[in-house]
């Protein structure tokens, strides 16, 4: 009986017999892996209690490389998001150089003569007066749209507008 009490400490690591030294470092280098272990989730907890307005969270560790999930809006949400930016903003919602590429194009279209030259005062103040007109004929055509009971705005209810207005 007692060889086999002998058998069983010799195996548990954590209580050696044997007086090799070589054993005895793995046994020292065994615990201090788990205390690091230990102490590691120790300041991951701390470390989540901070971020989280100082309530710890035990039992949550944070995985070193998880990835931040992205979020979902609800349907509608984004479309709002950006219509109240626009809203907000005084910009222009056409970029410049292609506007007044088309600008020059239309007035070499309209006269046969040599290339006109515009000023970037000229060019701007025709930018806004037809974004100007161009948002309202969508708010107009939108109305439109709406009294059909629709929620989609159609080629149709642009068309019933420029007829409307005589555009």
């Amino acid at each position: 009986m007692k060889a086999e009490s002998d058998d069983t400490l010799e195996t548990n690591m954590f209580f050696p017999q044997k007086t090799d030294i070589t054993s005895q470092l793995t046994v020292i280098n065994i615990r201090f892996e788990k205390l690091l272990a230990r102490q590691n989730t120790i300041t991951e907890i701390e470390e989540t209690s901070n971020r989280s307005g100082g309530h710890p969270r035990y039992g949550h560790k944070t995985l070193p490389y998880s990835k931040k999930r992205s979020r979902r809006y609800r349907p509608g949400m984004k479309a709002l998001k950006e219509i109240r930016k626009y809203q907000k903003s005084t910009d222009v919602l056409l970029r410049k150089l292609p506007f007044a590429r088309l600008v020059k194009e239309i007035a070499n279209d309209l006269t046969n003569s040599a290339n006109y030259r515009f000023a970037v005062e000229a060019i701007a103040a025709l930018q806004e007066a037809s974004e100007a007109f161009i948002v309202q004929l969508f708010e107009n055509a939108l109305l439109c749209s709406q009294h059909a009971k629709r929620v989609t705005l159609m080629q149709r209810d642009i068309q019933l507008v420029r007829r409307l207005f005589n555009i």
